[in-house]
């Protein structure tokens, strides 16, 4: 296997790393646990669940920021409809996330002055 790694100018594959990109591919392809154990030889469970439950864990991620991405193009749309400019709305946005008072330190200085160098 090293030696068809090497001629194929892939020093830095191994079996053991090909084995393990071939069970997160299908894993996140949908192969069920039982699939993952037939495919990889595995006696029991533990090392396809390892695999099925990452991928589910990657789909509900990349589901929640489908949902983020759909919502936002919603809400853009709607603005946009009325006539406000996304550049006053990103304004907006920014406003309300900023902080209403500034931190400050002992003696009315800045807690972050020592990391401004100042």
């Amino acid at each position: 296997m090293r030696q068809w790694c090497n001629d194929a100018d892939l020093p830095e594959c191994s079996s053991h790393g090909l084995r393990k990109a071939s069970a997160t591919i299908l894993a996140e392809a949908g192969a069920t646990e039982h699939q993952l154990m037939a495919i990889f030889g595995w006696s029991d469970s533990k090392m396809a669940q390892h695999y099925t439950k990452a991928a589910q864990s990657k789909r509900i991620i990349d589901a929640g920021f489908e949902r983020r991405k759909t919502y936002v193009a919603r809400k853009m749309s709607h603005f946009h409809r009325a006539g406000i400019p996304v550049k006053q709305i990103e304004e907006k946005t920014m406003e309300k996330q900023r902080p209403k008072t500034e931190m400050v330190g002992p003696e009315g200085t800045s807690p972050f002055a020592q990391c401004q160098g100042n």
